[in-house]
């Protein structure tokens, strides 16, 4: 049995449509509009989980930031702490125009304790004289560094032997 058809008039022709054409369109729109309804939430839903693992990350990161930093900056004050105290007793002389071989001796079993820190120093800023102790990134050595009026204030670094002598002179970079 043939479906009906509907018509409608317009100013220059008639046009029909099947019912079986506007049952399918109906469909067709409904499925659609299904679709994207589902597909606009289901990326809202993502978009919001990402983001919220994105916050956990962030804040994951952060913490582990800060507890890095509270440990080294622990240990520093620590050393500045030792340092303070040698110098009451003694053990560290601020007059830097000379070498100091049991301060640097102090200095170097720091470092060695301290296996995260980088540098030891001290300096007069008036006078521009300078000493310190640096550990190497490349091969992990420490090495002392001076600067006075007998190096024409220039950083020399020297290698150090296992007990924390001053060794063979390495090198000399400009002063500032």
């Amino acid at each position: 049995m043939p479906l009906p058809r509907f018509a409608s008039k317009t100013s220059q022709h008639q046009t029909k449509i099947s019912l079986r054409h506007l049952l399918v369109a109906s469909f067709v729109l409904q499925i659609v509009a299904a679709v994207g309804i589902v597909g606009y939430l289901s990326f809202r839903n993502g978009d919001k989980a990402v983001e919220e693992l994105a916050e956990k990350l962030i804040a994951e990161t952060g913490k582990r930031v800060e507890e890095k930093l509270i440990s080294f900056l622990e240990h520093t004050q620590w050393v500045n702490q030792l340092n303070a105290e040698a110098i009451e007793r003694g053990e560290l002389n601020l007059q830097l125009e000379k070498p100091q071989p049991r301060g640097e001796k102090f200095l170097w079993q720091q470092m060695r304790s301290f296996k995260s820190i980088q540098w030891i120093s001290f300096g007069a800023e008036k006078s521009g004289e300078y000493l310190g102790i640096w550990r190497n990134p490349t091969d992990n050595s420490l090495q002392i560094v001076a600067a006075n009026k007998s190096t024409n204030f220039q950083s020399i670094y020297y290698a150090t032997d296992g007990l924390g002598t001053r060794t063979a002179k390495l090198k000399a970079e400009p002063g500032t």
